[in-house]
């Protein structure tokens, strides 16, 4: 009789039919990703969604705009952007094409911020130092394939 490890209790019924595993974890994976950055994060100050929000605003876009990035409301990207704005890490600038339309911009403070947080997430992301160079390539073409409309 295999003698097999016991199963991570967050992964569920594994079995070794792949159409059951594969979804456990992914989902496993998808929460050690978000305690990750939900540390990383706190390390800065900052809420996971705020981090979200400095990822996404590459370049000066409306709330809407950013809303629809974080698949979120525009109610809650309010308070976000409210919370970043007192930090002084993005600021509120009127749209030259239409004035009734504030567009979302990082300041030179929230760039730095933005910068160290990304070097500290992504050097310790769950998982990435268990693969090779091949097996990232391949996973990143996997990854693309799987979520091709995302904001990054």
């Amino acid at each position: 009789m295999e003698s097999r490890t016991a199963p991570d209790p967050r992964l569920g019924a594994v079995g070794t039919d792949p159409s059951e595993e594969l979804p456990a974890r992914l989902l496993l994976l998808s929460w050690l990703v978000q305690e990750h950055l939900t540390a990383t994060a706190a390390a800065f100050g900052l809420t996971h969604q705020q981090a979200w929000a400095l990822r996404i605003l590459d370049e000066p876009r409306p709330m809407g705009e950013l809303a629809g990035a974080m698949r979120c409301d525009a109610s809650n990207v309010t308070g976000i952007v409210d919370r970043l704005e007192k930090r002084g890490l993005v600021e509120r600038r009127v749209d030259p094409d239409d004035r009734r339309v504030k567009r979302l911009a990082v300041t030179p403070a929230g760039r730095a911020l933005r910068r160290r947080f990304e070097e500290r997430l992504f050097s310790g992301m769950p998982g990435i130092e268990a693969l090779g160079e091949e097996e990232g390539k391949r996973l990143l073409r996997l990854a693309r394939k799987m979520t091709p409309d995302a904001p990054c």
